[in-house]
C-alpha cells in the first residue's frame, strides 16, 4: 500500500511540474522559408511565376496559389502544383502587367495532414495606396467540425479498445459469459462511432483546407483529399474501422450464444486491429511533423495506447462490468470487484505513468518555451488537460487509498454486513463513473 501511496503522489506531482519544466522547441507545422518574388519586394517587371518553399514537404490542395493585382482580379494561372523536383515547394504560372501591389494567398497540407495558410505581397513598380503586410504562415483555424470529429474518433478508438485491454488484463477468471458479451456489445460500439467518425473527419479536414464549409462541399476538393496522402491515410483508417466493426460484431454474437467465454485470441486479433488504427491516428496529428519523425510517431502511438487502457478501462468499468453484476447477489457482486479491483488499480497507474512520461515529449516537442503555456492555444489546453488529469488522480487516490481497502473489508465481512458492502460498491461505482466522466473530457 506504500508503494502504491508513493506512485500515486509522484504520478500527481509530475503531472503538474514535470511537464511544465521540460519544455523545449520544435515546430508542429510546415512554415513557410521563403518566397520568390519575397515579401514586400517592389520589382521592376512583373515575374512569370510564384514559388514558395516550406519548412517539410507538403500537398497543394485546389486553388494553393491564388494571386491578385492592385485591382483584386485573379491573375495566376491556376496550373498550381509541387515541384515534381522539391516537395517543399509550391508553384504557380503567372500573367500580371499591372504596376501596384499584388497579393499572394496560399494554403496547403503538412506532413501532419493539418492545412495551413498565410498571404504576402509584393509590388510591381511601385507599391500600390495600400501598404503591403509582411508574409504571414499559419496553420487553418480549427472549427467545431474538426474538434467534433477528431472527439468522435477518440472517443470510439477508446471505447473498441478499452474493453478487449480489460478483459485480457483485469478480469481474469471472471471471463463469465455475461461479462464477456458486455464486453464485446461495448467494444462493438465504439467501433460503430470510428466508423461514424471517418466521413466527419474528412469534412473537417476539407473545410481546415478551403476555410469554410461550401468550399469543403466540392467534388474537387473531395477528390483531392482523396487522392493524396491524407486520402490514403483516410481509407486504410475506415478500411481497419470497418474490419473492427466486423470482428465486434461477430465475437458479440458468438459470446452471446456460446456456453463459455470466446477465446483470448478474439480480444488479441481486435488489439491487434486497434494497434493499427492507433499507429494511423498518430500519423495523421502533429507527431508526423516533428522530428525525428519516428520517434515522435511512437511516443505518440504510445500515448494512445495508454489512454485507451485507462479512459476505456473506466468506463468498461461503468458501462460493461457494473451492468453484468447488477443482478447477482451483493456478496458475490462485492466479491468479484474486490479481485478485479486490485488488478485494474496497476494496470491503469501503469498507464497514466506512460501517458505522463509520454507527455512530457509531446511538451518538449510542441511547446517553445513557458511563455506559450498561456499565449498559445496548445499551451492553453495543455494546461486545462493536466489540470483535468490532476482531478482524475484525486479521485484514483480516494479509490485506490480509501474505498478500496473497504471493498476488500466487505467482501471478507460479507455476507455479515451486506448493506454495508452495498453502501461501498455503490459509492466505488460513483467515483469511477466520475473519473470516466473526467476521462472523456480529457479527449
Amino acid at each position: 500500500m506504500r508503494r502504491l501511496r508513493c506512485k500515486l503522489a509522484t504520478a500527481t506531482c509530475l503531472a503538474f511540474g514535470l511537464s511544465i519544466l521540460a519544455i523545449g522547441f520544435a515546430a508542429a507545422h510546415a512554415e513557410l522559408v521563403r518566397s520568390d518574388p519575397p515579401s514586400n519586394a517592389t520589382l521592376a517587371a512583373a515575374p512569370e511565376m510564384i514559388q514558395l518553399w516550406f519548412s517539410e514537404p507538403i500537398e497543394a490542395p485546389p486553388d494553393a496559389l491564388i494571386v491578385k493585382d492592385p485591382n483584386g482580379a485573379r491573375v495566376d494561372h491556376g496550373d498550381v502544383r509541387v515541384s515534381p523536383d522539391d516537395a517543399t515547394e509550391l508553384v504557380v504560372g503567372l500573367s500580371a502587367a499591372e504596376a501596384g501591389t499584388y497579393t499572394v494567398q496560399w494554403r496547403a497540407i503538412s506532413a501532419d495532414t493539418h492545412p495551413i495558410s498565410g498571404s504576402f505581397q509584393f509590388s510591381v513598380g511601385a507599391p500600390s495606396s495600400s501598404a503591403p503586410v509582411g508574409a504571414v504562415s499559419e496553420a487553418a483555424p480549427h472549427t467545431v467540425w474538426q474538434a467534433a470529429a477528431r472527439w468522435l474518433h477518440l472517443l470510439g478508438l477508446v471505447v473498441a479498445l478499452g474493453p478487449l485491454s480489460f478483459g485480457l488484463l483485469v478480469t481474469g477468471p471472471h471471463r463469465e459469459q455475461s461479462i464477456d458479451t458486455r464486453l464485446w456489445g461495448l467494444s462493438r460500439f465504439g467501433a460503430i462511432l470510428v466508423v461514424v467518425a471517418a466521413p466527419l473527419l474528412l469534412l473537417a479536414e476539407g473545410i481546415g483546407v478551403a476555410g469554410s464549409l461550401t468550399g469543403a462541399l466540392t467534388t474537387e476538393m473531395f477528390g483531392s483529399l482523396l487522392t493524396g496522402s491524407y486520402g490514403v491515410r483516410w481509407w486504410i483508417r475506415l478500411g481497419l474501422a470497418l474490419v473492427l466493426l466486423g470482428l465486434a460484431a461477430a465475437a458479440c454474437h458468438r459470446a452471446r450464444n456460446a456456453a463459455a467465454p470466446l477465446s483470448r485470441g478474439w480480444a488479441g486479433g481486435g488489439l491487434a486491429l486497434g494497434a493499427a488504427l492507433l499507429f494511423m491516428t498518430s500519423l495523421n496529428g502533429h507527431a508526423a511533423g516533428t522530428d525525428p519523425v519516428w520517434l515522435s510517431v511512437f511516443v505518440d502511438w504510445i500515448h494512445l495506447a495508454a489512454t485507451a487502457i485507462w479512459v476505456g478501462g473506466l468506463l468498461t468499468f461503468v458501462l460493461a462490468l457494473r451492468p453484468a453484476l447488477r443482478d447477482r447477489p451483493v456478496g458475490e457482486r462485492t466479491q468479484v470487484l474486490s479481485e478485479v479491483v486490485p488488478r485494474f488499480s496497476t494496470v491503469a497507474l501503469a498507464s497514466v505513468e506512460i501517458l505522463l512520461v509520454t507527455g512530457l515529449y509531446a511538451t518538449w516537442a510542441h511547446v517553445p518555451g513557458p511563455s506559450a503555456l498561456t499565449s498559445t492555444d496548445y499551451g492553453r489546453a495543455l494546461l486545462v488537460k493536466l489540470g483535468l488529469i490532476v482531478v482524475t488522480l484525486g479521485f484514483a487516490a480516494v479509490n485506490l487509498l480509501a474505498i478500496r481497502p473497504r471493498l476488500a473489508a466487505a467482501a471478507h465481512a460479507n455476507p455479515h454486513a451486506p448493506a454495508a458492502a452495498q453502501s461501498i460498491t455503490r459509492r466505488f461505482t460513483q467515483m469511477v463513473a466520475a473519473e470516466a466522466l473526467l476521462g472523456v473530457v480529457i479527449l
